[in-house]
């Protein structure tokens, strides 16, 4: 699992990097995401795997269950399982720290900070689960 979400974010870096103007990174800034891959890769140590592996399972079965309310049109009840689940997800400490790790990268990377992060509560209140 680890590796998996190392994988990602170097394959976020890698994008970042392939979209930078024409005269791409200097060494500062190269060496500066390299700090922060390995301060990520460290943060990442410390992640409970057991836990983001129960995440998965459970994920994709919240997954299947709003689907299928979804389906039958049980929208409201599809909604209030999904914002269960997320407010889950949110408060769980192996999941905070996922996204301590995420931030120390993107710290180190000036040109992540652009990419789109969580919705705000206001695009979330706008949004239903069964539209996505």
């Amino acid at each position: 699992m680890i590796r998996f979400f190392s994988l990602a974010a170097l394959s976020i870096v890698a994008l970042e990097a392939y979209a930078l103007p024409p005269g791409g990174m200097s060494d500062a800034d190269m060496q500066k995401m390299m700090q922060g891959m390995n301060a990520m890769q460290e943060c990442m140590a410390d992640v409970d795997q057991v836990a983001l592996e129960r995440f998965g399972r459970e994920g994709e079965q919240m997954h299947a269950e709003v689907k299928a309310l979804c389906a039958e049109g049980k929208r409201d009840a599809a909604q209030a399982k999904a914002m269960e689940y997320g407010m889950k997800v949110a408060n769980d400490p192996a999941m905070k720290t996922m996204a301590e790790c995420g931030k120390k990268m993107r710290d180190a990377m000036p040109q992540m900070q652009q990419t789109p992060g969580m919705p705000s509560e206001e695009e979330l209140k706008n949004r239903h689960i069964c539209d996505e």
